[in-house]
């Protein structure tokens, strides 16, 4: 399910074109840009909305979406 709403619980999120920009510098990120932000404790860790949330972000190649990285947290 991917909300609409702010922290709707069991969903999953894209990030904003904001959050893309603030976090990646780009609307595009690459696997690399990914890889290089990518952690609980680091900047996408800070976007998770809470306990049975996710967020998630479409990664591209070469300009063509290739992949959807997803991170967040159970409600364990």
């Amino acid at each position: 399910m991917i909300a609409g709403d702010y922290g709707e619980i069991g969903a999953v999120r894209l990030l904003t074109s904001a959050e893309l920009e603030q976090v990646f510098g780009t609307q595009e990120p690459s696997a690399a840009d990914f890889d290089r932000v990518n952690g609980q404790s680091g900047p996408l860790g800070d976007l998770t909305d809470g306990r049975w949330t996710g967020r998630c972000v479409v990664i591209y190649r070469e300009g063509i979406p290739d992949e959807i990285s997803f991170w967040g947290f159970s409600g364990d």
